[in-house]
């Protein structure tokens, strides 16, 4: 309880109004001339546009970093990440040989020492609720991305992993919390039993 009473001192008092990231132009320079970001799908001109058009009430919190900064970014420099991450992408033949070579390269691993091991994907809220689409364009300015349920990559990750889970209707919107893509106590004990039964069923 301690430590949950200082986490919000934190986040509600210096983080809000000492720790602050001035979102402004030279906010959207530094990103596209940031080279750990190797995929910038808009052009520097529409991100600084969608950089104004974001209300003064989400910057603010977005300065503080009390709603996720780095997400904002993505939004940014990747309008329409979660078109593509559904499924709507010519990349999608790349993103699925490097996903399956992470995926391989762990079960390898497993396999190696003699380990039974159980993945489970954690699906992104956007995909599941629609106040979680609303969210994602108002609050984090990515473009809307309309279709529910599995994406692409999931569809063929399940297809081909026999270790590979996905909680359908396990998860609730309340179990996400508010403004962010973070699991909530009660979501993270509600996937803690739905692991929980995948390996007990093996």
């Amino acid at each position: 309880m301690e430590y949950l009473k200082k986490n919000y001192k934190y986040r509600e008092g210096v983080k809000k109004y000492l720790l602050k990231n001035k979102i402004n132009e030279e906010f959207v320079k530094e990103i596209y001339a940031n080279k750990k970001y190797k995929y910038l799908e808009a052009p520097f001109n529409d991100a600084l546009q969608r950089m104004n058009n974001t209300p003064e009430k989400y910057k603010k919190l977005f300065s503080a970093d009390i709603l996720n900064i780095n997400f904002y970014k993505l939004a940014l420099r990747n309008p329409n990440y979660f078109k593509e991450n559904f499924g709507q992408s010519k990349n999608f033949d790349k993103q699925k040989k490097i996903t399956f070579k992470h995926l391989d390269y762990i079960n390898n691993l497993c396999q190696k020492n003699k380990i039974e091991c159980t993945i489970i994907i954690v699906p992104n809220d956007q995909f599941l609720f629609a106040e979680s689409k609303k969210k994602y364009s108002e609050v984090f300015r990515f473009n809307i991305q309309k279709e529910y349920g599995k994406s692409k990559i999931v569809k063929e990750i399940l297809k081909s992993y026999e270790n590979i889970f996905y909680p359908d209707n396990v998860l609730e919107y309340k179990d996400y919390i508010i403004d962010d893509m973070h699991l909530t106590g009660s979501g993270n004990k509600k996937l803690a039993k739905f692991t929980h039964n995948q390996i007990s069923d093996q």
